[in-house]
């Protein structure tokens, strides 16, 4: 994903464990107005988007979990990869499933252990593109998941569900319906179990400015 359409689009652990993490956190009133006025920006087709993180910077530098989140989001490529963990880790701490998804894929290059753990959290919070992960991997069997097809079909089908991005409902619908070879109609008879399952013990997450670590283009209809 481009990061410099992302500020448009947001507008309009052994080491884990010990980790205590908050809930969702809530936009304050400062970020409101940064987000304010880089929504302005953009009605007025201003694509450069310093301003934005001028803004941003001392707000995440004053521990605002939102604000670390899309400032370390929109400088992708120009932080340092550490810089940047550093801050998504500040806000994954503090509540924010988005900055924990992105941290997962980040520790599951190097410490699988606790990727799992921040992934399992990502997507328990209702991180849609964790919970396509959290699929691929129960289907791969990769990254310490055990091989279960069943399980992997239950979380696409959560993950189809709370996804506010029309991009990835459209993959996970084709990965759903087209279907890889392991997803027999037994395999999705017991998926759709499973899934109901999920649904019961995590429910469908609200939006929230930082719940999601892959913000799309365009919102599902009615959400």
């Amino acid at each position: 994903m481009n990061f410099n359409n992302f500020s448009f689009v947001l507008i309009g652990t052994f080491l884990a464990l010990s980790v205590t993490i908050k809930a969702e956190p809530k936009i304050s009133e400062e970020l409101s107005h940064a987000f304010m006025a880089q929504q302005q920006r953009a009605l007025n087709h201003v694509k450069d988007v310093s301003e934005f993180k001028k803004d941003l910077k001392p707000l995440a530098d004053r521990n605002d979990p939102v604000a670390q989140f899309y400032y370390a989001m929109l400088l992708e490529g120009e932080l340092s990869n550490d810089l940047r963990i550093r801050y998504l880790q500040a806000s994954a701490n503090e509540g924010c499933a988005g900055a924990a998804g992105v941290v997962a894929m980040h520790y599951l290059k190097v410490n699988k252990a606790m990727g799992r753990f921040w992934l399992m959290h990502a997507a328990e919070n209702g991180d849609a593109m964790s919970q396509v992960t959290v699929a691929s991997t129960y289907l791969s069997g990769e990254n310490g998941f055990k091989k279960d097809p069943v399980a992997s079909y239950g979380w696409l089908l959560l993950a189809s569900e709370q996804t506010y991005d029309l991009g990835l409902l459209s993959m996970i619908n084709i990965n759903v319906h087209t279907g890889a070879k392991e997803y027999s109609q037994e395999v999705e008879r017991a998926g759709k179990s499973y899934y109901l399952d999920l649904k019961k013990k995590y429910g469908i997450k609200p939006f929230y400015m930082c719940g999601q670590s892959l913000p799309g283009n365009n919102r599902v209809s009615g959400k």
